[in-house]
């Protein structure tokens, strides 16, 4: 009996070991299996760490890289607004240098009509009152002139018509005056309150070597307008 109590306890304590073993192995197991989840959520959490970093690197790049394009495109604006400035500021300059240089031109050419006119008006007496109030009759006489000159053409024209009126070869001509052309020389000169005078150098006037003034009016042989012909009809048949 002792035998089998002996024999039962060392299998009892063989299948307790056995079952030891199992479970030790069991646990090995399970440590081996957590710890390899382990690894691989520890190896999974770096590699996001790993891809957090590489995409803020890569943004960070990024930006530096828009930047830096950025700055080079204000920089390249900031060029190009000094450029545009300098050459309008060229152009001012030049616009002023020439408004300045046309004023000064302008302002020597007063100058010196101012003085020729004052050595103008100083070289002599001006015309008489009475002789400038003569200047409408000066040409009222230059037209009477005029017509009485084409009085004389017309005259010559008819006596040259009638002496060839017989050859085939000479053709019917009349001889006109289609304009006048007068000049008459003068000066300007300004009163205090604002009126200008046009002065008619005297005999004693001397006007050498000086910038006159001059007038210029032409006289011109015209058609009748139509009312003057039918005015003129309207005589003929009182007549």
């Amino acid at each position: 009996m002792a035998t089998k109590k002996t024999t039962s306890g060392k299998r009892s304590a063989k299948k307790a070991d056995r079952q030891a073993d199992r479970a030790q192995k069991r646990a090995e197991r399970q440590a081996a299996k957590s710890q390899k989840k382990s690894a691989k959520a520890e190896e999974r959490e770096q590699n996001l760490i790993e891809r957090e970093k590489n995409k803020a690197r890569r943004k960070a790049e990024k930006d530096r890289a828009e930047a830096k394009r950025k700055a080079e495109r204000e920089k390249e604006k900031a060029q190009r607004k000094s450029e545009r400035e300098k050459k309008e500021a060229r152009r001012k300059a030049e616009r002023e240098k020439e408004k300045t240089q046309r004023q000064s031109r302008q302002a020597k050419r007063k100058a010196k009509k101012d003085a020729e006119l004052d050595s103008f008006v100083k070289a002599g007496p001006p015309a008489s009152h009475k002789e400038f109030s003569q200047f409408a009759k000066f040409l009222a006489d230059i037209g009477k002139s005029m017509v009485e000159t084409q009085r004389m053409m017309d005259y010559v024209s008819r006596e040259y018509n009638l002496e060839n009126q017989d050859k085939d070869y000479v053709f019917p001509t009349v001889f006109r005056i289609p304009k006048l052309t007068a000049e008459l020389k003068v000066a300007l000169d300004n009163e205090s309150s604002g009126k200008l005078n046009v002065i008619v150098a005297s005999k004693k006037t001397t006007s050498k070597e000086l910038n006159e003034q001059s007038i210029q009016f032409e006289i011109i042989a015209a058609p009748l307008p139509p009312e003057a012909l039918s005015f003129k009809n309207d005589e003929d048949d009182d007549e």
